[in-house]
């Protein structure tokens, strides 16, 4: 089978992962416990297409670094801006000057690379999701780093090791991945973060060095990658934290998505990918665009229409305002990059 340039199984994934991602920002769904879940396939599939990408075309940390930032920050600061607005009251209202350096030096805060190893002091206020963007770039860039200082031994035995040695201590602070606890100056998202990524670059590694093994065991791959998928989604609707287990489930979902005998990419490309797929393919810029979209529907209910509408009324019309709202945001942000940031 010739893949399609685009895999559409990887897009799907990541579809369907952000469908959570808003379900749990949204709190639509009774009973998902731990919808968070989610995040931790983006990272897997972040570290993979790190490896493709260093494999295809090696630039240095600092180029492909600062590619990512225009890719991750510029929809973000944008979306934060935007949600500033909507706060205004908040944020423009200050009792003294100290109250208003304060809100400043969050505001600062809150965009700087360095976030995630700080507290989440905008974390209520203004935005979801922002720590996720930046463990994608702070741990891509030390991982990419290890990649151009020495590829073989950052594959051979640094990313193992921090794969090892990051799961261990991240599960060692119990069982669920939701932990905020600190290791000096380093947050437990960035280190659970960091480590998923590695396993995803191993991923990669793995399949473009047994790739005839892996092609000749594809109905395996198949079946394990159903199974996985099938208890990955049951964890985040478990009383109990059982985040542990993702580290068995997503290697395999990953490897699944990926073969050229995946059964999922080859069904979606007779669909060209599907609803799903195209949400996937705009995943960030729905992360993003869902919070300011929830606030204003939420505001309008309560403001405007008098708590009229109901949870399911109330679901879709933010599901309706997300669509539009990432529509105007990928636009923005494309019209951006080509007229007025640098290349």
């Amino acid at each position: 089978m010739t893949l399609t340039p685009r895999n559409h199984a990887v897009d799907w994934l990541k579809g369907v992962m952000i469908v959570f991602i808003v379900f749990v920002h949204s709190g639509t769904i009774p009973g998902l416990f731990h919808g968070y879940l989610a995040v931790d396939i983006f990272f897997f599939i972040a570290g993979y297409y790190l490896m493709r990408s260093f494999n295809r075309k090696p630039e240095t940390a600092i180029k492909y670094t600062w590619h990512r930032i225009k890719n991750i920050y510029l929809p973000y600061i944008l979306c934060f801006l935007f949600s500033c607005v909507l706060r205004y009251e908040g944020l423009t209202h200050f009792a003294d000057f100290d109250s208003f350096i304060e809100k400043y030096a969050q505001f600062a805060f809150s965009l700087s690379l360095t976030e995630e190893i700080g507290p989440r002091i905008m974390y209520e206020h203004i935005l979801f999701g922002s720590w996720f963007l930046s463990v994608l770039v702070i741990a891509g860039f030390l991982l990419y780093s290890m990649l151009e200082y020495n590829d073989r031994f950052a594959i051979h035995i640094l990313f193992p090791a921090i794969c090892i040695l990051g799961f261990t201590f991240i599960f060692t602070n119990g069982t669920s991945a939701m932990n905020w606890a600190r290791i000096g100056a380093i947050s437990l998202p960035l280190l659970r973060g960091l480590t998923e990524l590695a396993a995803g670059a191993l991923i990669y590694k793995i399949r473009d060095v047994y790739h005839d093994a892996l092609e000749r065991r594809g109905l395996i791959i198949n079946i394990a990658f159903i199974l996985s998928l099938v208890l990955y989604l049951a964890l985040m609707f478990t009383e109990r934290n059982l985040d542990v287990y993702l580290i068995a489930t997503a290697p395999w979902i990953l490897l699944g998505a990926v073969i050229e005998k995946s059964w999922l990419n080859r069904f979606l490309s007779l669909i060209r990918g599907g609803l799903i797929s195209a949400i996937g393919k705009r995943s960030l810029y729905v992360l993003l665009a869902h919070p300011p979209a929830l606030l204003i529907i939420h505001w309008s209910n309560e403001n405007l229409l008098n708590n009229r509408f109901g949870n399911l009324a109330i679901f879709c019309f933010d599901m309706m305002a997300t669509g539009i709202a990432t529509i105007i945001l990928f636009y923005t942000c494309k019209w951006l990059r080509e007229r007025v940031l640098p290349r």
